[in-house]
């Protein structure tokens, strides 16, 4: 269960879990009479006795724990015994506080047992896991071997990104038909070189004349890809061009490959990595330890459900409807607004320029 979570419980709880710690035994009565005998009112406290409330015990040493639970710039405003009985009022008062919620039956609230059990189930993840398995037991073989076997997730080749604008030709196209689209593209190359450092000329120009259907929509733009040779899904002569490019927004062009001419617009670089394991021995060990965690979690939890007697009533689940009668239950959050078309994605496009 994540720390979040625990805070939460804790803050719901909070006038009852004090009460564990001040020492009320189980059927012990309050100022106005009440009783609980509740497993978790009992005193975690021992030692020499620092105050008492209506009869029940604040000890020293669980007084030094929530002092100590401070930070040393707080700690240092309890210099003297003023202050520091002022720490010891705060306590009293939040015993107060608890016994009166007792007084009132609340110990008994289904929410507060609700969360009282959540605050167990924490305490029982704590003292199952995170006491029994440390960061530092995995072993040094077992985290080369999970190395070795993905070097792909640390060792990336460089990649670029580049809108592009294709004036195709057909495969059986005769010279005449060739020339006509290299000087199409060489027209619309020197209108892009023009105005190469404004990047909607570019997308304009894609939308107007690009024959690419599948990224002229999208201002040209076919993602990030690797070099040809490392894997990437680009035309070679495409790839090559690209690569060769060097700063951003630069142009070039007319590409020549088997689908027509390019002009292509350089938008993003992204250089290779390689990290030894050295460099991501501490990642590993962290991914590891949470999967080795995961699973005892999840084995921990079927052997409870093997010794468990569980009945559910799926008749009276079934006759449930969380919705209730509104078959739109997202129409009152959608009313009157428009609906924005998704953002393409920056990898994966369908484009022509992909090898086929």
């Amino acid at each position: 269960m994540k720390a979040r979570h625990f805070a939460v419980y804790m803050m719901i709880i909070v006038c009852l879990s004090f009460v564990v710690a001040c020492g009320q035994t189980p059927g012990q009565k309050t100022n106005s009479g009440s009783s609980s005998s509740a497993p978790w009112m009992q005193s975690a406290g021992s030692g020499e006795v620092l105050a008492s409330v209506n009869g029940i015990n604040i000890y020293m040493d669980e007084y030094k724990k929530r002092m100590e639970k401070q930070s040393p710039y707080i700690r240092a405003r309890y210099n003297t015994i003023e202050k520091r009985k002022e720490f010891l009022e705060s306590m009293v008062r939040f015993e107060l506080l608890a016994q009166a919620a007792i007084d009132k039956g609340l110990d008994k609230d289904p929410d507060v047992i609700r969360a009282a059990k959540q605050v167990m189930t924490q305490k029982l993840m704590q003292v199952e896991f995170e006491e029994k398995t440390k960061r530092e037991d995995i072993p040094e073989e077992q985290m080369r071997t999970y190395y070795d076997e993905h070097k792909s997730e640390y060792n990336k080749a460089a990649m670029r990104r580049a809108s592009h604008i294709l004036i195709s030709i057909p495969a059986d196209a005769n010279k005449t038909l060739v020339k006509a689209a290299q000087k199409k593209a060489n027209k619309i190359f020197k209108e892009a070189k023009a105005s190469k450092n404004n990047p909607n000329s570019f997308r304009k120009l894609a939308k107007e004349y690009s024959e690419d259907k599948a990224t002229k929509t999208h201002g040209g733009d076919v993602g990030y890809f690797a070099r040809t040779e490392d894997g990437g899904s680009r035309l070679k002569e495409f790839s090559d061009a690209v690569f060769k490019m060097g700063k951003i927004n630069d142009i070039s062009g007319p590409i020549r490959t088997k689908l027509g001419f390019h002009i292509v617009r350089l938008t993003g670089k992204r250089d290779k990595i390689e990290r030894s394991y050295e460099q991501v021995r501490t990642q590993i060990q962290h991914r590891l330890f949470k999967e080795n965690r995961t699973k005892m979690f999840d084995d921990f939890i079927s052997q409870l459900n093997k010794k468990a007697k569980i009945n559910i009533n799926e008749k009276l689940l079934d006759s449930y409807n969380p919705i209730g009668n509104d078959k739109n239950p997202l129409k009152n959050n959608t009313a009157g607004k428009t609906k924005k078309a998704k953002a393409p994605k920056a990898t994966d496009k369908k484009s022509d320029v992909k090898k086929k």
